[in-house]
């Protein structure tokens, strides 16, 4: 584990984390890959900020409690015809750019798959990434998930899969 990643920790995301999420979504080395639209500030990104805080589980991967260096978010999954698949959450994830290289999303991703809905025994993470985000799909790989398809040439989806429950000492639960 890199230096770095040693005390992180994943916090639920609050409007008053507004200010340290800013330089995140507004750095088009972070945004531009994910696929997000980038936003350059001003009322259009804060309205972003608050759509998303409000309407979707959002964690934060904190170094320490005052810096906030990057996000998960994970929402009920669908299928083709908009149906809510159960059991299954998708999942996205946003790291400062000065982080990168760090491990330190990896570490979040792993402390994240150990600590959502522990008892769940049919768990299953999705994750759809363009083939040209080469640190998201390294993230992916190195945290146990499986390439499943290519819906396109645009998107890649990929799997984690949990057969058994999770018994996480000392780890807070969260659940979405």
């Amino acid at each position: 584990m890199d230096k770095l990643s040693v005390n992180l920790k994943l916090t639920p995301l609050t409007m008053s984390d507004y200010l340290a999420l800013l330089p995140i979504l507004s750095d088009p080395r972070v945004v531009v890959p994910s696929g997000l639209r980038l936003l350059n500030g001003g009322p259009a990104l804060r309205w972003a900020i608050q759509t998303l805080l409000a309407n979707h589980p959002c964690f934060g991967i904190k170094l320490t409690p005052e810096n906030l260096v990057g996000m998960i978010v994970c929402d009920p999954a669908v299928d083709q015809s908009n149906q809510l698949c159960p059991h299954r959450f998708e999942l996205a994830y946003l790291l400062d750019f000065g982080c990168w290289g760090h491990h330190i999303m990896t570490n979040a991703v792993q402390i994240f798959e150990e600590v959502i809905n522990p008892t769940d025994t049919q768990l299953v993470l999705v994750a759809k990434v363009r083939p040209t985000n080469l640190a998201s799909l390294k993230v992916l790989a190195n945290t146990g998930f499986k390439r499943v398809s290519s819906t396109d040439s645009q998107i890649i989806e990929w799997h984690l899969r949990r057969n058994h429950p999770k018994t996480v000492a000392g780890q807070p639960t969260l659940r979405v």
